[in-house]
């Protein structure tokens, strides 16, 4: 499988739906406008929080993964110069 990587392309989203629908099995309902500002926030916090220990567990994943083709890595001065 192969994605077309831009240095900013993200690598994870959390859209509004996806915090809705874990509302909905949570608590029965979606959230109020304000209660997503609070989910925002919370999630800003929590994945600042401990981003450098997820990013690490997932880069040892991925390298670790014998599936995987490892050969042709991106180069670094395409990413970086951003």
């Amino acid at each position: 499988m192969s994605v077309n990587f831009t240095p900013k392309s993200p690598l994870y989203l959390i859209e509004i739906k996806d915090a809705q629908e874990s509302a909905l099995r949570q608590i029965g309902r979606a959230l109020t406008e304000e209660e997503l500002e609070k989910v925002k926030d919370g999630l800003e916090w929590g994945l600042c929080e401990c981003q450098a220990d997820v990013m690490s567990a997932a880069i040892d994943e991925a390298v670790g993964d014998p599936d995987i083709d490892h050969s042709n890595p991106i180069q670094l001065d395409n990413i970086l110069s951003i």
